[in-house]
């Protein structure tokens, strides 16, 4: 628990050009973060603090405990874009009750970190925030200068591993993936399920590096959202993603139903002929629907306007195109961005529905 008078303690400067993939590889061995999309992009290392939270409750905790972390902000900076700052990164298990086992217990049920070191990127500039939580009767002057010699201090990169050999081992046989479809189609026949996303483990065995993962993914996936919150050695969440689960800004609301799949074409003529099947097709536009429906009663009461178009469009990424639909609104003065994820986390798209 963070009590309501410690004081976030942050001193900004500007940072040359470096990527950051290689600014993460200064910090191999410490928890690391990064975001990026457009022209914002972030690259973390370190704790300066955790806020944590299990159960149903979790999200009034992460409200409660965000509001008193950033209570008491003190930011030694220059003029800096509004991007530019102390941030958060974490995330959620889909339940509050299923993280305790399996490859999430790391992260909990919810759990949003504060980096100690922040590196951003916005608009072709660079600027490193060092960052620090101190108790009341500690001394601001001292801590801002200890901050500084932090930046001064930042460790050289450090080579990516040699690698090797990955070894691979499927998490479900082939005959127990078929019966999971089978007793899915069945549930849906029933009418006990709209929609399911099943989906299964594969394992990896070798020497990773986390960066050059990401480096990968961007070179890949350049349209997507990339992202790490890695908590520990071998403790990494990373991954790239079409869409935002929902962005707000000034009262703002920005999402996408994103639901319906089709692979892209090896021609262009192909690829239209793919892409108007995907957009002919009474499977995908029900499960595009689903997605859609979800969004529009979830977020009806936390807006004031709310804007979905009427047809889907086609969004292609480098392998796949999927069926599109951008939902934009106006939230009521008090919502906050908690609020939007506690209402759509986990969608119809990733989770299923009903979600329950």
């Amino acid at each position: 628990m963070i009590a309501v008078r410690q004081r976030v303690i942050a001193v900004t400067v500007p940072w040359p050009a470096e990527g950051l993939t290689d600014f993460l590889r200064r910090f191999d061995g410490r928890p690391r973060f990064h975001w990026e999309h457009g022209e914002t992009a972030f690259a973390g290392a370190g704790i300066a603090a955790a806020i944590r939270a299990e159960g149903p409750d979790r999200y009034d905790v992460l409200r409660r405990e965000m509001a008193d972390l950033f209570a008491w902000l003190v930011h030694d900076a220059p003029a800096v874009p509004e991007a530019v700052g102390p941030k958060l990164f974490g995330g959620f298990a889909f339940a509050p009750d299923e993280a305790a086992h399996g490859p999430w217990a790391p992260f909990g049920g919810a759990a949003f970190l504060l980096p100690e070191l922040l590196l951003t990127h916005h608009a072709g500039e660079g600027w490193l925030t060092a960052l620090r939580v101190i108790e009341p009767e500690a001394d601001i002057d001292a801590t801002l200068a200890g901050l500084r010699h932090t930046i001064e201090a930042v460790p050289a990169p450090t080579p990516d591993p040699a690698g090797g050999p990955v070894a691979w081992e499927e998490g479900v046989s082939r005959a127990g993936w078929h019966h999971m479809i089978g007793t899915a189609v069945e549930r849906i026949r029933g009418g006990d399920l709209e929609k399911v996303v099943l989906s299964r483990a594969r394992h990896l065995h070798g020497d990773f590096s986390v960066p050059a993962v990401l480096d990968d993914l961007r070179e890949r996936y350049p349209g997507c959202y990339r992202f790490l919150i890695e908590v520990g050695p071998g403790q990494a969440f990373l991954g790239a993603t079409p869409e935002v689960l929902a962005a707000t800004r000034r009262g703002r609301l920005d999402t996408v139903a994103l639901a319906g799949s089709i692979a892209r074409g090896e021609t262009p003529a192909a690829d239209e002929r793919l892409g108007q099947a995907l957009l002919h097709s009474t499977k995908d536009r029900h499960e595009h629907a689903l997605r859609v429906d979800m969004l529009r009663d979830a977020l009806t009461p936390l807006t004031t306007a709310l804007f979905i178009d009427d047809e889907p469009h086609l969004h292609r990424l480098g392998n796949i195109q999927h069926l599109s639909t951008p939902v934009n609104g106006w939230l009521e003065d008090a919502v906050t961005l908690l609020d939007v994820v506690e209402r759509l986390h986990p969608t119809p798209a990733l989770g299923g529905h009903p979600r329950e």
